[in-house]
Protein backbone atom coordinates (compact mmCIF):
# COMPACT_ATOMS: atom_id res chain seq x y z
CA UNK A 1 0.00 0.00 0.00
CA UNK A 2 3.39 2.16 0.63
CA UNK A 3 3.63 4.52 -1.66
CA UNK A 4 -0.18 4.93 -3.18
CA UNK A 5 -0.05 1.59 -5.01
CA UNK A 6 -1.37 -1.43 -3.72
CA UNK A 7 0.44 -4.95 -4.59
CA UNK A 8 -2.26 -7.47 -6.11
CA UNK A 9 -2.60 -11.00 -4.79
CA UNK A 10 -1.59 -13.71 -7.49
CA UNK A 11 -0.24 -16.93 -8.95
CA UNK A 12 2.17 -17.48 -6.40
CA UNK A 13 0.29 -17.92 -3.04
CA UNK A 14 0.49 -19.61 0.18
CA UNK A 15 -1.39 -19.43 3.07
CA UNK A 16 0.53 -16.44 4.39
CA UNK A 17 2.69 -14.99 1.68
CA UNK A 18 1.61 -13.73 -1.79
CA UNK A 19 2.99 -12.79 -4.75
CA UNK A 20 2.40 -10.35 -8.24
CA UNK A 21 2.38 -11.70 -11.29
CA UNK A 22 4.04 -9.16 -13.37
CA UNK A 23 6.89 -8.72 -14.83
CA UNK A 24 7.59 -12.21 -15.35
CA UNK A 25 10.67 -14.31 -13.75
CA UNK A 26 10.31 -18.11 -13.25
CA UNK A 27 9.64 -20.53 -10.44
CA UNK A 28 8.86 -23.57 -11.32
CA UNK A 29 5.41 -23.58 -13.43
CA UNK A 30 4.66 -20.34 -12.33
CA UNK A 31 4.88 -16.82 -12.54
CA UNK A 32 6.18 -14.63 -10.04
CA UNK A 33 7.74 -10.95 -9.97
CA UNK A 34 10.79 -10.30 -7.45
CA UNK A 35 8.69 -9.79 -4.30
CA UNK A 36 6.66 -11.10 -2.04
CA UNK A 37 4.13 -9.57 0.72
CA UNK A 38 2.45 -11.10 3.62
CA UNK A 39 -0.76 -11.39 2.62
CA UNK A 40 -3.70 -10.44 5.09
CA UNK A 41 -5.20 -11.62 7.31
CA UNK A 42 -3.47 -14.84 7.18
CA UNK A 43 -0.58 -13.60 8.06
CA UNK A 44 -1.17 -11.45 10.58
CA UNK A 45 -3.41 -14.34 12.32
CA UNK A 46 -1.48 -14.07 15.74
CA UNK A 47 -0.30 -9.99 15.12
CA UNK A 48 2.68 -8.53 13.68
CA UNK A 49 6.11 -10.35 15.25
CA UNK A 50 7.88 -7.48 17.47
CA UNK A 51 10.40 -6.75 14.54
CA UNK A 52 7.77 -5.66 12.80
CA UNK A 53 5.73 -3.53 15.45
CA UNK A 54 8.87 -2.05 17.22
CA UNK A 55 6.63 -3.35 20.60
CA UNK A 56 8.38 -5.69 22.99
CA UNK A 57 7.79 -9.76 22.36
CA UNK A 58 5.35 -11.10 23.65
CA UNK A 59 5.88 -14.31 25.19
CA UNK A 60 5.01 -17.91 23.81
CA UNK A 61 3.87 -15.82 20.11
CA UNK A 62 5.84 -16.12 17.68
CA UNK A 63 3.29 -15.20 14.73
CA UNK A 64 6.20 -15.52 12.16
CA UNK A 65 6.79 -19.29 12.69
CA UNK A 66 3.85 -19.91 10.24
CA UNK A 67 5.47 -18.02 7.40
CA UNK A 68 8.40 -20.31 7.88
CA UNK A 69 7.28 -23.21 5.86
CA UNK A 70 5.71 -21.29 2.86
CA UNK A 71 8.89 -19.42 2.79
CA UNK A 72 11.35 -22.51 2.97
CA UNK A 73 8.85 -23.99 0.02
CA UNK A 74 9.84 -21.31 -2.30
CA UNK A 75 12.20 -22.44 -5.29
CA UNK A 76 14.34 -19.67 -4.33
CA UNK A 77 17.06 -19.60 -1.25
CA UNK A 78 16.23 -18.83 1.66
CA UNK A 79 18.58 -16.59 1.79
CA UNK A 80 17.71 -14.23 -0.93
CA UNK A 81 14.50 -13.11 0.40
CA UNK A 82 15.13 -9.90 2.39
CA UNK A 83 12.51 -8.87 4.87
CA UNK A 84 11.41 -5.04 4.35
CA UNK A 85 9.10 -4.55 7.62
CA UNK A 86 6.88 -1.37 6.78
CA UNK A 87 4.70 0.78 9.25
CA UNK A 88 2.13 2.97 7.90
CA UNK A 89 1.19 6.48 8.66
CA UNK A 90 -1.93 7.59 9.23
CA UNK A 91 -3.09 8.30 6.14
CA UNK A 92 -1.63 4.84 4.25
CA UNK A 93 -3.56 3.25 6.97
CA UNK A 94 -7.07 5.45 5.93
CA UNK A 95 -6.55 4.12 2.44
CA UNK A 96 -5.39 0.93 2.86
CA UNK A 97 -9.04 0.45 5.43
CA UNK A 98 -10.52 1.77 2.17
CA UNK A 99 -9.29 -0.49 -0.13
CA UNK A 100 -9.97 -3.25 2.11
CA UNK A 101 -13.28 -2.03 2.72
CA UNK A 102 -14.25 -2.82 -1.32
CA UNK A 103 -14.17 -6.44 -0.79
CA UNK A 104 -17.61 -5.68 0.62
CA UNK A 105 -18.63 -9.30 0.30
CA UNK A 106 -15.80 -10.74 2.14
CA UNK A 107 -14.91 -7.83 4.30
CA UNK A 108 -17.05 -8.88 7.78
CA UNK A 109 -15.84 -12.39 7.34
CA UNK A 110 -11.64 -11.26 6.76
CA UNK A 111 -11.92 -8.77 9.47
CA UNK A 112 -13.23 -11.56 11.95
CA UNK A 113 -16.23 -9.98 12.58
CA UNK A 114 -17.33 -7.97 15.55
CA UNK A 115 -13.39 -8.65 16.95
CA UNK A 116 -12.29 -6.48 14.44
CA UNK A 117 -8.95 -8.20 13.36
CA UNK A 118 -8.31 -5.70 9.95
CA UNK A 119 -9.31 -2.47 11.51
CA UNK A 120 -7.46 -3.11 14.74
CA UNK A 121 -4.31 -0.61 14.47
CA UNK A 122 -1.84 -3.12 15.79
CA UNK A 123 -2.83 -4.84 12.43
CA UNK A 124 -3.96 -2.25 9.72
CA UNK A 125 -0.56 0.01 10.73
CA UNK A 126 2.25 -2.40 9.16
CA UNK A 127 3.08 -4.62 6.17
CA UNK A 128 5.84 -7.02 5.46
CA UNK A 129 7.51 -7.34 2.31
CA UNK A 130 10.36 -9.24 0.89
CA UNK A 131 12.49 -8.60 -2.29
CA UNK A 132 13.92 -11.35 -4.07
CA UNK A 133 17.61 -10.69 -4.55
CA UNK A 134 18.78 -13.35 -6.84
CA UNK A 135 22.33 -13.01 -6.62
CA UNK A 136 22.03 -13.35 -2.49
CA UNK A 137 21.82 -16.87 -2.70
Amino acid sequence: MRGGSARPPASVATPTTSACATPPWRWPGRRACPWLYADQPYAAWAGWPHWVTGRPPRPHLVPEARWEPDLASLDVPRAALVVRPIALDEAEMAAKLAALRRYGTQFAALDAGPLGRLRNPEILGFEVHWDVELGRG
